[in-house]
């Protein structure tokens, strides 16, 4: 067992070859050490985040402390049975899955329904769980070039894996089938369908597919009041709650604002509570008409404001009224800022929403009744953004790479949203670099360098797990930087070893 620093507020704790007992009993003793906030498991490795200092010696030792032998299982699953479709159209990988393993269509269907998968850990997307107890002989590496778009249901396998995908999204998995299950309902108190431990049997069928109607619940119309209509959205407006590591448990990332240094001065001089819901504003930002008397602020990249078509004189507490119309133009010097209205917008998405609601043209917000906080005016003191400090690790990687990575500049590539923002080498060759690591744990601000040369820098909805590797971690306190980054600017790297 190893335990390596994965930026200033976490920690990866690498355990080898563990059974699902034993890795779960890591899970739960980094879970309760002391400072330890959330922690989320990988194929083979534990990573915790914290927000206070620990120490790391101790913690590995209370976590191998943990470790019992490999036994009977210490969770009681529950077993479901999934329909499967097996078309040529659904299983697009599976003449080359029947010519690998030697065997033909009717004796993989066999043995397909003769499996009990198990579900090892969470992670990739919204309840996407990695699945163990493939055949060895249907054993298959990756695709060298992963699909854009991967049907919702799809049965994808990797290596000794299997999972089943819960959303359209890409993906690099071998698709040998499709299911209509609801693997994610955002709605539901578990609002994924297979949890750790759960045990998974598949029947395959040729039938269609039956279109599942959306989980969502009526809607209801007394609660809150109107507070504005959004006029014109602007190029993207988002309405994004408060941040909150407590959702891995279920899969999900942390989430919140992307700068969240910019977005809590924008609530604090309006009077909202810490992590109150806000806008969060790309490039161009909204025009919004006002149905009652409100207080809005703005933080984050510069912007021009005006009411009624004139220009309002400072932006952290400008007074609205019925019927007032306030326009935000496009973003200076950064492609991200934060509107925050006061009383506090209410979102109405579903309680594991796995992402921000998106806010179209004609979307009417809904004030939340509640105690207002003291008014807070603050300044953001800020440093150059296109320097990024980061901490050297999880993995470990030779001191030449290192230096590699800092002697580079790196442009910022029009990929980048809130899963991720991809880095482009400006020169140099590419290092031979590992394709195919076992999937451990990430955080928003991982930065992972892909076989390609090109760094993904991970954002708040990134995927919980990846399989790449990670050879450092954004700091804490530069996190504000990735959200104001644009396409086509050069950044470069500061990594403390």
């Amino acid at each position: 067992m190893s335990i390596a620093r994965a930026g200033d507020a976490g920690a990866l704790i690498e355990l080898g070859a563990v059974s699902f007992d034993e890795l779960q009993a890591a899970l739960l003793a980094a879970k309760r050490y002391p400072g330890v906030t959330a922690a989320i498991a990988g194929h083979s490795s534990v990573l915790v985040l914290h927000d206070e200092p620990i120490d790391l010696g101790q913690l590995a030792v209370r976590v191998e402390s943990r470790l019992p032998p490999d036994s009977d299982p210490k969770v009681s699953p529950t077993t479901h049975e999934l329909q499967v479709r097996v078309t040529e159209r659904d299983s697009p990988e599976l003449p080359r899955l029947l010519s690998s393993a030697g065997m033909n269509r009717n004796e993989f269907l066999a043995e397909l329904s003769s499996l009990r998968l198990r579900a090892r850990y969470l992670g990739f997307r919204p309840g996407f769980a990695y699945l163990e107890g493939l055949p060895v002989r249907w054993n298959l590496p990756r695709l060298s070039t992963p699909r854009v778009k991967v049907p919702e249901g799809s049965l994808g396998i990797a290596g000794t894996m299997a999972g089943f995908y819960s959303e359209v999204s890409p993906g690099g998995w071998n698709l040998v089938g499709r299911t209509d299950a609801v693997l994610w309902n955002p709605w539901a108190v578990r609002p994924n369908l297979i949890a750790p431990g759960d045990v998974v049997s598949i029947k395959p069928i040729e039938e269609l597919l039956v279109a599942h109607e959306s989980q969502r619940p009526v809607e209801n119309a007394d609660s809150g009041s109107d507070l504005a209509e959004v006029v014109a959205s602007g190029q993207l407006t988002l309405l994004v709650r408060g941040g909150d590591r407590g959702r891995c448990v279920s899969g999900l990332p942390e989430g919140g604002p992307f700068d969240r240094q910019a977005a809590a001065v924008a609530n604090g001089a309006v009077g909202n509570r810490a992590g109150a819901p806000i806008l969060e504003c790309v490039a161009v930002g909204p025009t919004i008409r006002f149905l009652t008397d409100c207080v809005v602020s703005w933080a984050g990249a510069a912007i021009d404001m005006k009411v009624n078509g004139r220009p309002v004189e400072g932006s952290q507490q400008v007074s609205v009224s019925s019927e007032d119309e306030l326009t935000t133009g496009p973003l200076r010097d950064g492609l991200r800022g934060y509107l925050a209205i006061h009383p506090e917008p209410g979102d109405d998405g579903g309680p594991f929403q796995a992402r921000p609601t998106v806010l179209t043209s004609g979307r009417r917000l809904r004030g939340q009744t509640g105690p207002s906080q003291p008014l807070r005016i603050r300044t953001l003191a800020r440093s150059s953004r296109l320097l990024i400090r980061s901490l050297a690790g999880p993995h470990p990687l030779e001191e030449t790479l290192l230096r590699l990575i800092e002697s580079r500049s790196w442009t910022v590539s029009t990929l980048l949203d809130r899963v991720g923002i991809r880095l482009l080498p400006n020169e140099g060759e590419v290092p031979d670099l590992p394709a195919d690591l076992p999937s451990c744990g990430t955080q928003f601000g991982t930065v992972q360098w892909h076989p390609d040369g090109n760094l993904v820098v991970l954002g708040p909805d990134h995927p919980i797990t990846g399989g790449y590797l990670q050879p450092m971690t954004v700091m804490r306190n530069e996190l504000w930087k990735l959200a104001l980054l644009k396409p086509g600017e050069s950044v470069r790297w500061a990594i403390e070893r």
